[in-house]
């Protein structure tokens, strides 16, 4: 029986049928009542906002729609708005071993710069090895599934591509200390930092069991270890690295802290290679009892904003706002907890809200959240409860935005959206399984956003336990732009016409071209880079009405 596209009935008459599924197939028709079922007000078309009861409006907006979807091919779809893959296989590659240089094994494209005429890219290495490993071990899995690489080793790589000839090489890896285990687990930061009348060089920091900066100088064949913490039981990283007022900026546990908890800290130079390092501890209410960890930084209107993910249970993110007079740091508190004079209060009043990354977009910052709870079962900070596929919950993440007066506001689910069950349901773009904002991009007038869409990972490990997980759209990280931070464009929802890519890891613009690129988290058959030029498409392939 062909598939009847039914969520017309109530735009046209109640009586009326439209079989159009023979000619536009199931899965067309379905997308078609997707977008529909996303503007609740009716249908968004650019800025305007239709009645969905005007039958002529309606049916000129079903033509339309049917054009665009029997007329665009599905590889238009699977691959819009410009974009290009630049690593393995351009075409045929979801299910496929894929990956930088045809290594399955780097699992995410952790970090990237531009530097010295290269793209460079840091990886990490079979993050998904250790969940199997506890799930064999526990007997809850008897064979190692086909979708998951069966570790070589574990080192990590720090890759590069020449911006002129395409060509990619790998630059560094670390030596092995132990079986399979190397000195570093993974890159998991890059930034580009000029000390005064020196050359540009570019900084990475990476995880370990100790966290080292390495510094990479122009034309080297090895990257420079300028910091290294001292040895802990457990792994600790670098992954929050800014250039602020002529310093560069770091962070990582404080190694030296007599605190029983986990304590963060940050450090900085005026130029790591040459010059002396100091240490700007965090304010220990700020972190007490349970301990915290510092995700990113930003460096805005001369001040250093720092953003934490308290260790606790349902603890919201802070956000504390550094200025340095002379060699004196000076701490106010932001988002966090209110009775010791926060602004805002932790996760912007959101506990699910327990990370967060920033990005400068129109001299505002642009905050997305991440959920606490998948980080640090992800991270091993808590135990996970190997049967909840879902991470703590399918909970979806905001964005919010602030000045340099420190207002805030949401803008994703839109503020003007104020009832609490339509927040629920238009958190994380609608979709309760993008747990994370992960990473944004800027390319001209457009910001980027990216997401670690869950669903991939839920339906895998839920078929290995036997479950049957639905998710509301496509597996595979979700990709939307705006222009205003009011209106948001969707380019993907399937991560590029490829499930197994989860999550938009890591963006980078080009600052020469104007370039953008963005790396993938695929811990399934490789991570992948992608490029979308500065001379690409103005306009989406397809945008999503719904998530103002």
């Amino acid at each position: 029986m062909p598939f009847v596209l039914t969520s017309f009935l109530p735009l046209l008459d109640n009586s009326l049928n439209i079989p159009i599924g023979s000619l536009l197939g199931e899965e067309a028709c379905r997308d078609i009542e997707n977008y529909i079922r996303s503007c609740d007000s009716g249908y968004v078309i650019g800025r305007s906002c239709m009645n969905p009861r005007q039958p002529t409006i309606t049916l000129f907006l079903i033509v339309i729609l049917f054009l665009m979807v029997f007329t665009i091919p599905a590889t238009a779809a699977m691959i819009p708005d410009g974009w290009m893959k630049i690593t393995g296989d351009s075409t045929a590659y979801s299910g496929i071993p894929d990956g930088i240089l045809g290594d399955r094994e780097n699992s995410y494209a952790w970090s990237m710069e531009v530097f010295d005429g290269y793209l460079w890219v840091g990886t990490n290495r079979d993050i998904f090895a250790f969940m199997l490993q506890q799930l064999m071990m526990g007997g809850m899995l008897s064979e190692w599934p086909q979708e998951i690489p069966i570790p070589t080793d574990m080192r990590p790589g720090i890759y590069r591509m020449d911006l002129e000839t395409g060509e990619w090489t790998e630059f560094y890896r670390p030596p092995v200390i132990s079986g399979m285990m190397a000195l570093d687990g993974g890159y998991r930061m890059m930034k580009t930092f000029t000390a005064e009348a020196e050359d540009p060089v570019l900084y990475v920091g990476s995880l370990g069991t100790s966290a080292r900066l390495l510094a990479i100088e122009e034309d080297d064949t090895a990257p420079i270890p300028v910091f290294v913490t001292q040895p802990s039981s457990r792994f600790i990283s670098i992954q929050a690295i800014q250039a602020h007022e002529g310093r560069l900026f770091w962070a990582t546990d404080d190694m030296e802290s007599d605190n029983p908890y986990a304590t963060p800290v940050l450090w900085y130079s005026a130029d790591p290679l040459k010059e002396p390092i100091t240490k700007v501890p965090i304010p220990d209410d700020w972190v007490a009892p349970d301990g915290a960890e510092i995700l990113d930084m930003v460096s805005y209107h001369g001040a250093l904003y720092v953003f934490l993910i308290p260790y606790g249970e349902e603890q919201g993110f802070w956000c504390g706002k550094l200025t340095i007079e002379g060699e004196e740091p000076s701490w106010e508190l932001i988002v966090g907890d209110t009775s010791i004079g926060a602004r805002y209060p932790a996760g912007m009043g959101r506990w699910q809200n327990g990370g967060a990354v920033p990005v400068i977009f129109k001299d505002r910052v642009y905050v997305g959240t991440m959920d606490g709870a998948a980080f640090k079962l992800l991270t091993g900070i808590t135990t996970p409860d190997l049967s909840d596929v879902t991470m703590g919950g399918a909970n979806g993440m905001q964005i919010f935005r602030f000045d340099q007066s420190d207002r805030w506001e949401r803008v994703m689910p839109h503020k003007s959206i104020r009832d609490p069950d339509m927040v629920d349901k238009r958190n994380g773009f609608g979709n309760p399984y993008n747990k994370y904002i992960w990473r944004f991009g800027v390319q001209g007038n457009r910001l980027y956003v990216g997401t670690f869409d869950i669903g991939t990972g839920s339906t895998f490990i839920g078929s290995l336990l036997g479950q049957q997980i639905q998710t509301p759209t496509p597996l595979g990280f979700d990709l939307y732009w705006t222009t205003s931070g009011e209106q948001w464009h969707l380019v993907t929802q399937d991560g590029f016409g490829d499930e197994w890519n989860y999550g938009a890891r890591s963006f980078v613009t080009d600052p020469a071209t104007g370039d953008l690129f963005l790396g993938t988290a695929n811990p399934f058959y490789g991570c992948q880079i992608w490029k979308r030029e500065a001379t690409g498409p103005g306009v989406a392939i397809r945008m999503d009405p719904g998530m103002r």
